[in-house]
């Protein structure tokens, strides 16, 4: 296989089967109806969240203290909003682990949802394949690894982060594996393997790819500590994602590289996750406050320019992957063999 055919973004058969029976639509249309998705799920997962955040507040001391001063008009309205947002932040570790597993659960269950019984959609157009669960699911889990201890690995050498401490390890660990096995598939699910899918049926490939990692970058526009380096990490994570999807042709490897690029982020490194802290983690590093644009700041190691760098040089490597032909459709296969006897000849 010569590197020109190998950098082509090659249909595949779930996007074939996505358009089976398929009106054309104008991707504004596809937009509207993935952030209508995307809102339902929205709610539900704030609702279910809503229950352990009462939980932690009805029982926090600070919480009835603000109560108080707020009833005896000793605290300002400004100061308020402050000391609130201060007591939401330290919440303990199982509010950001129901969180998690309410907002993965919640893309979930509306992505499959819609597409199964609204657009009568086989499940498998959104990436679920059969396939080797267990090789695809190891392979992006190592590959997930890889990358983001890559991205660590060149923050350590620039200085923009420095370990403290020693190593720990506690229980909730792997509950938060548990967590973000389903929060990454969540997201996958619905960006990727839903509206990358669809924009896929009426446009190019390449177009329906870099809309989709435009759109994943955007929802994650309101976090804490984003900045235009962060969107723009996000941005290349997500490009990364669409292109490993289109090469293996089904979605289990790329909801892998999701969830181990946040599980070694937050509970192996102990950093941010898109502005997510709060997570128990076996190391610890602390980021240089000087080095923001580096280290990423509030927002986690993945929103400087360490991560940039590192995501960059993935998609030129995961470009040059063969594409796999037992998710290639006919047409496809020959068009290569024929490209491959052209250049033999």
């Amino acid at each position: 296989m010569n590197i020109r055919e190998n950098i082509r973004l090659n249909r595949t058969k779930m996007l074939d089967e996505a358009a089976i029976n398929h009106r054309p639509t104008h991707f504004i249309h596809s937009l509207l109806i993935f952030f209508i998705v995307y809102g339902i799920a929205n709610v539900a997962s704030a609702l279910v969240s809503s229950i352990p955040m009462m939980i932690y507040l009805l029982r926090a001391d600070a919480f009835w203290e603000l109560l108080t001063g707020v009833m005896d008009n000793t605290i300002t309205e400004e100061a308020m909003d402050l000391l609130l947002t201060q007591i939401i932040n330290n919440s303990p570790w199982w509010v950001t682990l129901c969180s998690l597993i309410a907002s993965g659960g919640a893309f979930i269950g509306a992505t499959i949802i819609y597409c199964k019984f609204i657009e009568k959609r086989k499940i498998s157009t959104l990436g679920l394949r059969k396939t080797k669960y267990a090789l695809e699911y190891g392979m992006g889990s190592l590959i997930g690894i890889a990358m983001y201890s890559l991205t660590l690995g060149v923050a350590l050498a620039c200085g923009s982060v420095s370990f403290v401490g020693g190593a720990t390890f506690s229980f909730p660990i792997i509950l938060f594996l548990i967590a973000f096995v389903i929060q990454g598939a969540g997201e996958e699910l619905l960006v990727r393997g839903y509206l990358m899918t669809t924009v896929a049926r009426d446009y190019k490939v390449g177009l329906a790819l870099v809309f989709s990692s435009a759109v994943f970058s955007i929802i994650h526009g309101a976090n804490a500590g984003i900045s235009a380096v962060a969107l723009l990490s996000i941005f290349l994570l997500g490009a990364f994602e669409g292109i490993y999807i289109l090469k293996r042709g089904d979605i289990i490897g790329a909801c892998a590289i999701h969830t181990m690029w946040n599980f070694t982020q937050g509970c192996v490194f102990g950093s941010s996750v898109s502005g997510i802290s709060g997570m128990p983690s076996i190391f610890h590093i602390a980021p240089n406050p000087d080095m923001t644009a580096a280290n990423g700041g509030a927002f986690g190691l993945e929103g400087g320019f360490s991560a940039t760098i590192v995501l960059l040089i993935s998609i030129g490597l995961v470009l040059l992957l063969t594409p796999k032909r037992s998710e290639l459709p006919e047409y496809e296969i020959l068009r290569m063999e024929y490209d491959e006897n052209e250049i033999e000849m």
